[in-house]
């Protein structure tokens, strides 16, 4: 837990007389096992028309964004280049990363997270290759379908809104 409040990998290893590689492997096992035992109770993706209209009326509530049903973002995280990986994680910005995509709800509750695309990935390759996606191309996620704009008598698909 030291890791997630800024204490540097090499730190961590003189405190716990260990190998620098050996914290390597045991922050990502941490981290997983942490994400396995706490994600149906924080990271939920509505399976419901009735919790994808709730999340809806949240964003119309708190935000003035009618028929909006999450915010997707996605963040680049820097890494330390790995042996042998050659240009792979390269971004853009001319650094190594990895990517996050994330979707929350009108309260900024985690509803879906994204760990690891590699970072010379454009935002349409994250996209492309995520479960969200081939749930939502699939219809599997039960979203509603569209609706009446709020004070208006025009139909509108319910959508995202993107950071």
């Amino acid at each position: 837990m030291r890791n997630m409040w800024g204490e540097t990998q090499v730190s961590l290893a003189c405190q716990f007389m260990i190998s620098h590689n050996l914290i390597s492997a045991i922050i990502p096992e941490v981290c997983r096992a942490i994400y396995q035992v706490l994600k149906d109770e924080y990271v939920k993706l509505p399976s419901t028309e009735e919790e994808w209209r709730a999340i809806a009326n949240g964003y119309f509530a708190e935000w003035n964004y009618p028929l909006c049903l999450e915010a997707l973002y996605g963040k680049r995280i820097l890494i330390c280049k790995s042996p042998n990986s050659g240009s792979e994680y390269f971004d853009y910005k001319g650094h190594f990363s990895l990517i996050m995509m994330a979707l929350v709800d009108s309260s900024y509750k985690f509803m879906y997270i994204d760990v690891g695309a590699i970072g010379r990935s454009s935002d349409g390759g994250v996209w492309d290759k995520c479960t969200l996606k081939e749930g939502i191309d699939a219809n599997l996620l039960n979203i509603p379908e569209p609706e009446e704009i709020p004070f208006t008598r025009k139909n509108k698909s319910l959508y995202n809104c993107g950071g």
